[in-house]
């Protein structure tokens, strides 16, 4: 089985170099690296030249900036049969395409996600992202939607690259996409969870995904749009899509709350409400409001 690992990146060349060296080193060999340089004005190719390992492939663009157009291009120029995501600041156990492969090659699946650890210089943080889907049947799909389990897709992702003989890509409205992309996915193919911890995120001071970004509303909005689809393809009932886009708008509501905007923070918290009336809500509307109210 040819596994192609993909990557973009923008400068953070002094991370990238432990991100490259945990890919090179798999225990099951991937058959390339594909690297797609955002207009890095870091020098990213010196780095990769210093491998010297022909199954590094790296492409240098002016700055396009838009995550979902940048993970395309990295699926149309790999040549593998199964795609493995890597954002260029993470690391992969050793034996994580090894044990992806084998279960893959067990169960027939089509799109197989494992956990993840999140780590930073002091060493591991928290618990494992998904410590809770262990020693139970896992209904994939259900867990991302209904549970709403975040499974780090920028960096968990390993599915064949050809389903149906069809190249899946990401929706390139989206800025982000690949939450999109694998919801659905796993809406209409076989897709697994590995009970261990084959990924390691990173977390410091320039994480694009960091927490009291402007992702904190993109990725909530952005996966609302995937819920409408997933309604229109029967694959949620509207009550389900009612109570995930509540929990959705709760989040945006949330991060203008923290940035102390709170007109915004209120609109967002109404349509939770509108949407799926609960106690949790209003508590953070009635907040919303008190501080209108200080405020004024």
């Amino acid at each position: 089985m040819r596994v192609s690992a993909l990557t973009i990146l923008h400068n953070r060349v002094d991370l990238f170099a432990d991100t490259v060296r945990s890919v090179l080193s798999q225990s099951h060999p991937v058959h390339e690296l594909v690297v797609i340089d955002d207009g890095s004005t870091e020098d990213v190719k010196s780095l990769l030249d210093s491998f010297n390992d022909p199954r590094i492939h790296y492409f240098y663009y002016k700055r396009i900036g838009v995550i979902s157009k940048l993970r395309n291009i990295a699926i149309l120029k790999s040549t593998g049969d199964y795609l493995a995501f890597i954002d260029s600041d993470d690391l992969w156990h050793e034996d994580k395409i090894k044990i992806h492969v084998e279960e893959t090659l067990r169960t027939g699946s089509d799109i197989s996600f494992s956990d993840c650890q999140l780590f930073n210089a002091e060493g591991n943080v928290g618990k494992n992202v998904a410590h809770q889907m262990y020693g139970k049947e896992i209904d994939v799909f259900k867990e991302l939607t209904v549970h709403n389990i975040s499974l780090a897709f920028g960096t968990n992702i390993f599915y064949k690259k050809e389903i149906n003989r069809n190249v899946p890509l990401l929706d390139e409205r989206l800025f982000v996409g690949e939450h999109d992309l694998i919801v659905r996915l796993s809406a209409k193919y076989k897709s697994i969870f590995i009970p261990r911890v084959l990924n390691y995120i990173r977390r410091h001071d320039r994480n694009t995904s960091k927490e009291n970004t402007i992702l904190d509303t993109i990725s909530p909005l952005e996966y609302n749009r995937t819920v409408d689809k997933l309604l229109a393809e029967g694959a949620l009932s509207k009550q389900q899509c009612h109570v995930i886009k509540a929990r959705n708008y709760s989040k945006v509501g949330g991060y203008y709350l923290y940035k102390k905007l709170y007109k915004k923070s209120r609109k967002y918290l109404v349509r939770s409400l509108l949407l799926d009336f609960q106690f949790y809500y209003l508590k953070i509307f009635l907040k919303i409001v008190l501080h209108e109210i200080k405020n004024r």
